[in-house]
């Protein structure tokens, strides 16, 4: 490696251009973070030129470049490795500089300031565009060459003229009752940050020099950047890994892009091409410049990490057949592209990881398929709600890789004895922490199986022991009368249990009504029943060490049996008054078949509730049916 220092001017005044190879992650500076600081030392170091100093150098920070080869007329190029934010944050900054001189120049009516303005010109173009014999001008005229993803907004941008040019080609926009425009993308909004910057400072009074002159002057002198010339010997992916492993590192799917895309040459693919076909939706932002669909953050355990992260480990576990840790995704990752000879091909991967990435899509949106598939699309509406997504390494196979291999209804069996598994561990308190580790080893089997069907599925799942067993009937029924689940499984789970039981009350002959407005969980009991409702009766012989009345009702009122569901929220009033009110308001609600219990109950006390907790049961059992046990030779060995 060659390193040097040089000025701003020194970078950009030879005729060559910089190219951020499409792998690198797109343009992520903001205000606040970087364009801020950095205007600041550009003033600062003016302020200081006008006052008659002559201050030292400021540091702006590095840049590592490789040697591209080029042949004809095709001007010198470098392959950004690091520093790109930098490198297109000063060339747009030069190119708003650009600008507002010509702009300047055209107003001026003094002859002698008109004269200094286009010597100052003339001396920052350069730093804007390329000149002289080029084999694509269209392209090489640019002094920086965006990535992929950036190079349309870039490109426009440097090309539009000036700030009232730019923001017709992206015009501001104001949502109703906003006070502030949307944002547009970020290339946009550092252009017009900058153009705002050098008007208000263009401004500033000064004696001698023109406040520009100032600018231009800090930008010969005083700015400066180490720039670093990778040789021949000197690998530019392990160097860009390893600077980026550092300080504010890359997102492991900018470093799994990178890995890929780095290869893609030598297997003789056209990059270009191939990340429109395969990758750059993954980086697409929305129209206001906010994430797109797999930028967003999700939480995933009490972190915040990109949708597409989430994914790739749930995708990288199937292909690998091992458990892959979020902290160290792209380690992983590369373990495991090496583990073949010879070398996974790149196209084929990529379109893979496509067919993956749309089933898991799916997985996240399953109204997407909720007409094509309606079993599918409740079965993954209920995981969410599970929270329970070590299932989708599994899911993945069964809906993608396997999917030739397997068909529907066997698919719809494996589905209901996973949700049952699962429902019932919930309910019932199992604790989560294998299921890893039983879902991997349902991955493996099912891969290495001549024949995938359910029954392969169920004994696996039959064969856990331990606190993480499948509970069976009695010990479902146990939880289910007894769990003051209310606390636990919160709102949104008691909504997708009772709607699946009411949705399982209907008969194929009964029309399924579609019930506008979010559903909202109700106590029949209030849970204030103690200021609104008589107490109970106490026990005429206490038992010791058994709840009191009192505490047992504390209980029992968070239990299924105390449960409803409605349409809209009772007011507090009728919520927390004697049950026939409370009825006569549930019952106007109408629509769901869980209310037609209350129509022959006059009394609601703590028999009432185990009465109904028991009725509830009885099809829970059936929607999530624990299976006959097989016998001990049917076991897996």
């Amino acid at each position: 490696m060659i390193p040097s220092k040089l000025t701003i001017q020194d970078l950009f005044a030879s005729t060559r251009q910089y190219v951020v190879p499409l792998y690198q992650r797109s343009y992520v500076w903001t205000r606040e973070g970087q364009w801020e600081p950095l205007w600041e030392d550009i003033e600062t170091k003016a302020l200081r030129i006008a006052a008659g100093e002559r201050p030292p150098p400021h540091f702006l920070g590095a840049a590592v470049l490789n040697q591209i080869p080029t042949f004809g007329n095709e001007i010198s190029k470098r392959q950004v490795i690091d520093g790109q934010q930098r490198l297109t944050t000063l060339q747009i900054f030069l190119v708003a500089l650009r600008d507002h001189i010509v702009h300047a120049k055209n107003a001026v009516e003094d002859e002698d300031l008109a004269e200094r303005l286009q010597s100052l010109l003339e001396g920052v173009r350069p730093l804007t565009e390329n000149n002289g014999p080029m084999a694509n001008r269209k392209v090489e005229r640019h002094k920086v060459w965006p990535t992929n993803f950036d190079r349309d907004v870039f490109v426009q941008v440097v090309n539009a003229g000036g700030i009232e040019e730019v923001n017709k080609i992206f015009p501001l926009t104001k949502l109703p009752r906003k006070r502030t425009f949307e944002p547009g993308p970020r290339l946009v909004e550092c252009y017009r940050y900058f153009a705002q910057r050098i008007r208000d400072f263009a401004a500033t009074p000064g004696a001698g020099q023109h406040p520009l002159e100032m600018l231009y002057q800090t930008i010969k002198q005083c700015l400066q950047l180490v720039v670093i010339e990778l040789e021949n010997d000197d690998d530019p992916q392990v160097i860009f890994e390893t600077l980026n492993a550092r300080g504010m590192p890359l997102l492991p799917s900018d470093l799994i892009r990178n890995h890929l895309f780095g290869r893609a040459p030598g297997q003789g693919h056209e990059i270009d091409t191939l990340y429109n076909e395969q990758w750059r939706h993954y980086d697409e932002l929305n129209s206001d410049g906010t994430p797109g669909f797999w930028k967003q953050d999700m939480k995933q355990g009490r972190l915040l990490r990109p949708r597409f992260d989430i994914f790739f480990q749930h995708y990288l576990t199937c292909r690998s057949e091992s458990e892959v840790s979020p902290a160290h995704l792209f380690q992983h990752f590369r373990t495991w592209w090496g583990s073949t000879t010879p070398e996974r091909d790149v196209r084929t991967e990529l379109e893979t990881l496509h067919r993956f990435s749309d089933a898991y899509r799916e997985f996240i949106e399953p109204d997407r398929i909720s007409a094509a598939d309606p079993t599918l699309a409740r079965f993954l509406r209920h995981l969410r709600v599970l929270d329970t997504s070590t299932a989708y390494p599994l899911l993945l196979l069964l809906l993608v890789e396997a999917k030739e291999r397997i068909v529907r209804e066997e698919r719809d069996r494996i589905l209901v004895d996973l949700e049952s598994f699962l429902v019932r561990s919930w309910i019932c308190a199992r604790p989560s922490k294998n299921y890893n580790k039983i879902f991997t080893a349902l991955l493996k089997e099912s891969r290495g199986a001549p024949t995938l069907d359910h029954g392969l599925i169920r004994t696996r799942l039959l064969a856990v022991s331990g606190d993480a067993a499948w509970p069976d009937d009695a010990q479902f029924e146990r939880a289910w009368m007894s769990e003051p689940v209310y606390a636990r499984l919160g709102s949104s789970g008691i909504q997708m249990v009772l709607s699946a039981i009411h949705d399982g009350m209907l008969t194929s002959k009964q029309e399924r009504v579609s019930i506008a407005g979010p559903l909202t969980v109700e106590h029949i009991m209030p849970q204030a029943w103690r200021a609104h409702w008589a107490k109970p009766a106490p026990a005429q012989t206490p038992v010791p060490g058994e709840p009191t009345a009192e505490e047992y009702r504390d209980e029992i009122v968070h239990t299924f049996g105390n449960l409803t569901l409605l349409t809209q929220k009772l007011n507090s009033e009728v919520s927390n008054g004697p049950y026939k009110e409370k009825r006569e308001e549930i019952l106007s609600q109408g629509l769901l078949r869980l209310h037609a219990y209350f129509r022959d109950v006059d009394v609601w006390d703590e028999a009432a509730i185990l009465k109904r907790g028991k009725a509830l049961f009885a099809f829970a059992r059936e929607l999530w049916p624990y299976p006959a046990r097989p016998s001990p030779t049917d076991l897996p060995r």
